[in-house]
């Protein structure tokens, strides 16, 4: 999992730009991610593994990734963790890949105004100019689901192997 966290002063659009930029990476790759909207400021793009993958390597291989979409976007991606330090930019954090770190799950209502939902979306949504962190609410997201589907059920039955990862079993 990639959290894209923006800044307190950071346009939404930065987050979008920063979520093509990995997309891009990850086609380039060979690898497809599901992005949802956090429900609060940011977006999260899950990557499903095979189980096969140990921990460690996991976590080196998203750090990596991210270094490198980092360096293809510098005026829109950053990995400095320090809040004074980002300029604005949107930290990829890649380092939600640990033991003991958690994220919200997909369709979860967050305790805010307007009860917001953490809406997993298409990757052409990305493009849409009405869509925001916290577009779908508790009252609307029933018909979102009606007229869409289940956006995030290919992400819990299409995992996928990392190239150049050794793989366990």
């Amino acid at each position: 999992m990639i959290d894209l966290d923006p800044g307190e002063r950071t346009p939404f659009a930065l987050v979008v730009r920063a979520a093509k930029a990995f997309e891009a990476e990850l086609d380039r790759r060979g690898l497809r991610a599901y992005p949802k909207l956090s429900g609060s400021s940011g977006i999260h793009l899950f990557l499903p593994l095979e189980r096969a993958h140990p921990f460690d390597a996991v976590r080196v291989y998203m750090h990596t990734l991210a270094e490198a979409v980092a360096a293809d976007a510098p005026d829109a991606i950053t990995l400095d963790y320090v809040t004074a330090d980002r300029h604005d930019l949107v930290l990829a954090d890649y380092a939600q890949n640990a033991r003991g770190k958690n994220t919200v799950a997909p369709y979860s209502v967050r305790p805010k105004p307007r009860a917001p939902v953490s809406a997993p979306i298409t990757w052409d949504e990305l493009d849409d100019p009405e869509l925001r962190p916290d577009r779908w609410t508790l009252r609307d997201m029933p018909e979102r689901l009606a007229r869409a589907g289940d956006l995030f059920a290919p992400a819990l039955t299409h995992p996928q192997r990392l190239p150049g990862v050794q793989v366990t079993g």
